[in-house]
């Protein structure tokens, strides 16, 4: 950790934590699953989009870190929730990190970056 050996800490990550709600459409997974629209299904699939974003070499960060979604195992689930972590090192990168977020989870392209 930082700071641990007596070293000063001269800066920090500034973060943001959005909480993406995805809806689906329920139906029951043995007889009428074509009927259904998994919403955990598509939020691993913004899961996989988002932690794609990282960008290591400048310092910005994704992480899609708690899960849930589904009421049973024979029902298509018509809710998931995930809960982003994000971390920058610059106002830019914060306002860039949010496009991107925002962009990937509506599958649109953000035009200001």
């Amino acid at each position: 950790m930082d700071g641990v050996d007596g070293s000063v800490v001269t800066g920090r990550k500034g973060t943001t934590r959005p909480t993406l709600v995805v809806e689906g459409i329920a139906s029951h997974a043995g007889n009428e699953p074509e009927k259904g629209a998994s919403a955990i299904l598509e939020l691993a699939q913004k899961t996989v989009a988002i932690h794609a974003l990282n960008n290591f070499a400048v310092g910005t960060t994704y992480n899609v870190g708690v899960v849930s979604g589904g009421t049973m195992a024979n029902i298509v689930a018509d809710k998931a929730v995930g809960e982003v972590d994000v971390r920058f090192k610059t106002i830019v990168e914060a306002e860039k990190s949010y496009c991107r977020c925002a962009a990937d989870c509506r599958n649109e392209l953000c035009s200001s970056y």
